[in-house]
């Protein structure tokens, strides 16, 4: 193959390397049938579009014609997306670690066997041969040298690392109850890992995941610690959670003038950020902040919350419903002139005056020499800066505000910035979705809640197929790739978000088809968990091994997530079945050795979802009543994780078992499994029911049954 085949593709990334000297192909089976008639090895490369590595590595390495040259006289050259083809790079990446159990990052170049499996690889980092052309065309001749005259030892390499893939999956014979001894042992390995700071990995990354476990801890009544060991987990679920928030919010992952935060760091106290900013990981982090405010009322979780959700609404959103996938990252040559600033340069655009002093105070910007630029990140509390000055809190923020309005302008008017990849990632709108929710529940946005109303009926008529399900990618009025799990998944649940926010029980009964559709198509009978493909999928390379997705990434465990959705599904619907699939989802990994810790948090609510349960709230009057809409309302701002809220008309209502009020006027239902509350008519009543009810009332899951009210206002 000597012509470059990028330049038709759906994704900005493979089109920006069709101008590349490497003859790329994009991923298919035609590939790996030229491999073997040519008797070459593939050379795999994934990456990204919003990687400064990524990107100084295809232009300074795959860019040099000696490179190129060797790629295009030995190797079948096969480029992939990862955003555009999760499932691919999941698994390369995974051998990639298994090879070299260093944490990788993109890029990943893997060596590929003509039948698609692995005997090689190396990543951006901690090689050098990231960067330089001599060192990777050195190996590039090693990697040849190897399948010419050493082919059985690469061979029995792949065989290894399929082998030791396979066996990732979780052993059915593993097995623990799900009980509250769990459910705490659980919350202290979250605490233990978040205590311990990153330093031995290439790259930090923030753990919103980790803190909603905490924090659906906190709102079940456990705030622990409940053990004294280890010593690292000692501190409270509410109090690791919120110093952790707090600290990402003093750090430079946050950008205090153009909003939203960046991917990672380059060190563990994220003074080196990665500037990229993705999609999920400002959906995450909204969602962390939002919630956090509900559970403490601390007004910075109320303006981190904020102040991201402006940076989605003015970057991120895309007119007529959806959300673009990420702002790429600024490129390191240029010292980061972008998002980092100076003394003079803020002076100069903000002017003189108390704004600016209070604002250089507030984030200790370094005055000697003035023309150092530095990211932005908040030396101390926002109060203590207002003491200072002797202004109220309110005054200073508002001082902030005033000076970030007038920097932000200055940066939107300059003729070059970050790029925006403005592709459609099906999961990670899905999970903007449920944030914007979040954020209206708690934050009290009302735009919020309209923009995700209309990205959701946008993704059912734009993404969903009837036979299908979910397509993962979208871009240039093209969809593709139909059948992957986390975008079913996530779909599903922010279904059962909208569901609560609006009363629509057409949502509702289009999340119930969803995972209807999962279970019958993904579900493996061996390990009882759902795969991350359709059993029928094809199967080129290693997607031919199934696997699980039972650990936190930038989205939340697929499976995890699946077993939350049929748990809140079942208490909507009554239909036990949906409980004993979601049982059925934990028990698969809550025995498995070294699963529980930070990055299986999803699993963690699902657990707790699962031995707590949460209180269902039926909410009876006619739409438009204003009585109704307040009750609805109160219900939803409710601190209480896993709730979930169903609106019935009075007719409707007649024929269940919550009835309407005699007077006709709108009614709560607050119930668990176990029991039902009084029935509430008063919205300042059914918010602190909502957050309470049932929390001492604990039954096992496994003997959980529904419950009806025994008294009609």
């Amino acid at each position: 193959m000597t012509r470059n085949a990028l330049a038709d593709s759906l994704s900005s990334y493979l089109r920006s390397q069709s101008t590349s000297p490497v003859a790329w192909q994009p991923w298919g089976a035609d590939v790996f049938e030229i491999a073997e008639k040519l008797n070459r090895p593939v050379l795999l490369s994934i990456g990204v579009s919003w990687s400064d590595l990524v990107r100084s590595h295809d232009e300074t390495v795959f860019g040099s014609s000696e490179v190129a040259a060797l790629i295009s006289e030995h190797f079948i050259a096969v480029k992939v997306d990862a955003d555009e083809r999760p499932e691919i790079a999941e698994r390369y990446l995974s051998a990639h670690q298994l090879i070299h159990p260093e944490n990788g990052e993109w890029p990943v170049i893997a060596f590929l066997l003509e039948d698609g499996r692995p005997f090689e690889s190396v990543s951006a980092a901690p090689s050098a041969a990231a960067t330089d052309p001599a060192t990777f065309a050195a190996i590039l001749r090693q990697v040849v040298d190897l399948y010419s005259n050493k082919r059985e030892t690469l061979v029995q390499q792949a065989n290894r690392i399929e082998k030791a893939l396979a066996a990732q999956a979780p052993d059915p014979a593993r097995v623990r109850p799900l009980d509250a001894q769990l459910a705490a042992e659980v919350c202290a390995r979250i605490r233990e890992n978040l205590g311990v700071k990153q330093t031995g990995e290439t790259y930090s990354r923030p753990k919103p995941w980790a803190i909603l476990a905490l924090l659906h801890a906190v709102s079940d009544g456990l705030d622990g610690p409940e053990t004294t060991k280890p010593a690292a987990s000692n501190e409270s679920n509410l109090s690791v959670a919120t110093k952790l928030l707090t600290n990402y919010y003093r750090s430079s992952l946050r950008d205090p003038v153009l909003g939203g935060f960046f991917t990672g760091a380059l060190d563990a106290d994220f003074r080196e950020p990665m500037t990229a900013k993705l999609l999920p990981d400002q959906a995450a982090m909204l969602r962390a902040f939002s919630t956090a405010y509900a559970a403490t009322g601390r007004r910075v979780f109320r303006d981190a919350g904020l102040e991201i959700l402006r940076y989605m609404r003015d970057s991120l959103e895309r007119e007529g419903g959806g959300f673009y996938s990420a702002q790429e990252a600024e490129p390191r040559g240029q010292a980061s002139s972008y998002y980092t600033w100076s003394a003079a340069e803020i002076r100069q655009v903000v002017g003189p005056g108390r704004d600016v002093d209070v604002f250089m105070k507030y984030f200790n910007v370094v005055t000697d020499p003035p023309t150092q630029r530095c990211f932005l990140r908040p030396s101390r509390s926002l109060e203590s800066v207002a003491n200072e000055f002797k202004i109220t809190y309110d005054e200073a923020q508002q001082a902030l505000d005033r000076v970030r309005a007038k920097l932000r302008e200055a940066r939107l008017a300059q003729e070059t910035f970050p790029r925006f990849n403005k592709s459609i990632v099906t999961s990670w709108n899905a999970l903007a979705v449920s944030a914007y929710l979040d954020a209206y529940r708690f934050l009290g946005d009302e735009k919020a809640r309209e923009f995700a109303l209309l990205t959701m009926d946008w993704i059912l008529d734009k993404l969903i197929s009837e036979t299908e399900g979910a397509a993962h990618y979208y871009a240039r009025e093209k969809r593709e790739l139909y059948g992957l799990l986390e975008d079913q998944v996530a779909v599903a649940q922010a279904l059962l978000d909208c569901f609560r926010v609006s009363g629509k029980h057409e949502y509702l009964e289009t999340a119930e088809s969803i995972m209807t559709f999962i279970e019958a198509n993904y579900a493996d009978e061996q390990t009882g968990l759902y795969r991350d493909q359709p059993k029928t999928a094809a199967a080129e390379g290693l997607l031919r091994i199934p696997r699980y997705y039972v650990f936190d990434t930038r989205i939340p465990s697929p499976n995890a997530q699946s077993a939350m959705i049929w748990l809140q599904l079942s208490w909507l619907t009554g239909k036990k079945e949906y409980m004993d699939r979601a049982q059925r989802l934990i028990r698969a990994v809550a025995g498995q050795e070294n699963f529980w810790g930070d990055n299986s948090s999803q699993y963690a609510e699902a657990l707790l979802l699962a031995v707590y349960g949460a209180p269902k709230v039926v909410v009876v009057g006619k739409e438009d009543d204003a009585a109704l809409a307040q009750l609805r309302d109160a219900a939803m701002k409710a601190f209480r994780v896993g709730s979930v809220i169903e609106t019935l008309s009075p007719e409707k209502a007649q024929q269940t078992d919550y009835l309407p009020a005699r007077d006709l006027k709108p009614v709560a239902y607050v119930c668990t499994p176990e029991s039902c509350a009084p029935p509430v008519q008063d919205p300042k009543k059914l918010k602190p029911l909502v957050e309470s009810f049932g929390k001492s009332l604990r039954v096992p899951a496994e003997k959980r049954t529904s419950s009806v009210p025994s008294e009609r206002p």
